[in-house]
């Protein structure tokens, strides 16, 4: 830590000439909650200097920014200030104070969330920023997003880029970047939410989509942040799933909501680019797990291969075994008039069978 000299105050004066200059700044109310939306400094956010923050959102924030604290007395925004200029940070004080402050002020909230799955059923409308730096947009972002890295959002001509008409939500790997990245929009009047839990969360929302009501009904299980699907057959309040996701949560909610069973779990494939729930959901539901004989598994379940057939309420399910994607794939065919392929067939394409073996 570095030993600090300089001095940390900032004069109610002062503070406010560099406010209209617009210098980058991030200005933080550390009083309660409910003072802050009573009342505080037009252009500070509510922040809670715990030891998560410290933790997660402090090495985070851009060294080259500046920081200012503002409390009521002015000894706890003090001790603070200390604390992050010692862990490099270029921070400040208010003098004296909240009750110093001769600039104009502002009631109501900042720094609000949204969870992932409002987010993934309400995207129309979104400008979605993605704060993390190029080279990790490059790899995977949320189709549509914008990426602007955190540190450029101190830039006033970068703000300028930032539509106002929009509902701006801010996102990053777990959420922290994207609650400075919050602060510096509040900072410049823009008000925006951030992604609750970042793309670590996102990528575990399962959206249900019902693509057949009947006679069946088919409900299909959207792992948004990743392209993974699964597959819920109904047929007389008896339930079959193939190829469930994690979490888990989602099918028994769904098997309550909708008032069926679950009683047959099948996974088409051996996945590479997940991990199956199937065991977990048939140890939770009761249900049966039934898994390809083609190929090995090390723990104890129902094998089953080509012509197999199994009665769920009114319905067939019938096994194909379909090589391709992996040499032991299967495909289930419901009523000789769904068929389910698992990762064999796509609407334009075929499965590669190279993940795990060598194409040829």
């Amino acid at each position: 830590m570095k030993q600090i000299s300089k001095n940390l105050t900032i004069s109610s004066e002062q503070l406010s000439q560099d406010m209209a200059q617009q210098k980058p700044m991030l200005v933080f109310d550390l009083r309660s909650i409910e003072q802050f939306e009573q009342s505080h400094v037009d252009g500070s956010v509510h922040a809670v200097c715990d030891a998560q923050a410290k933790e997660k959102i402090l090495p985070k924030i851009p060294q080259n920014v500046k920081i200012i604290l503002i409390s009521e007395p002015e000894e706890i925004s003090k001790e603070i200030a200390q604390m992050m200029a010692e862990f490099g940070l270029d921070a400040y004080y208010l003098k004296e104070g909240f009750s110093s402050w001769k600039g104009n002020l502002t009631t109501g909230k900042t720094g609000k969330h949204i969870a992932p799955e409002e987010l993934a059923s309400h995207l129309e409308g979104k400008f979605l920023l993605d704060v993390r730096d190029s080279d990790e947009f490059s790899e995977y972002q949320i189709p549509g997003s914008v990426n602007i890295p955190l540190n450029d959002l101190f830039n006033p001509e970068t703000l300028e880029k930032i539509p106002r008409d929009k509902e701006i939500v801010t996102i990053c790997p777990h959420g922290s970047r994207a609650m400075i990245a919050g602060f510096a929009l509040a900072r410049a009047g823009i008000y925006s939410k951030t992604l609750a839990g970042g793309l670590t969360n996102w990528n575990q929302v399962l959206k249900p989509v019902t693509v057949v009501s009947e006679p069946v009904q088919i409900i299909q299980v959207q792992k948004i942040g990743k392209g993974c699907l699964s597959h819920v057959v109904v047929s007389n309040d008896e339930a079959v799933v193939i190829d469930p996701l994690y979490p888990i949560e989602k099918y028994t909610e769904l098997a309550k909501q909708n008032g069926f069973k679950i009683t047959k779990i099948f996974d088409t494939h051996q996945h590479a680019d997940h991990v199956s729930s199937a065991r977990d959901l048939a140890e939770t539901t009761g249900a049966k797990l039934y898994l390809s004989k083609y190929e090995g598994y090390d723990f104890d379940a129902n094998f089953v291969g080509n012509d197999n057939q199994f009665e769920f309420g009114n319905s067939n399910l019938r096994v194909l075994h379909t090589p391709g994607h992996t040499p032991g794939s299967l495909s289930f065919v419901v009523d000789e008039k769904y068929v389910f392929t698992g990762d064999i067939l796509f609407v334009e394409s075929i499965g590669r069978p190279d993940l795990r073996d060598n194409a040829e």
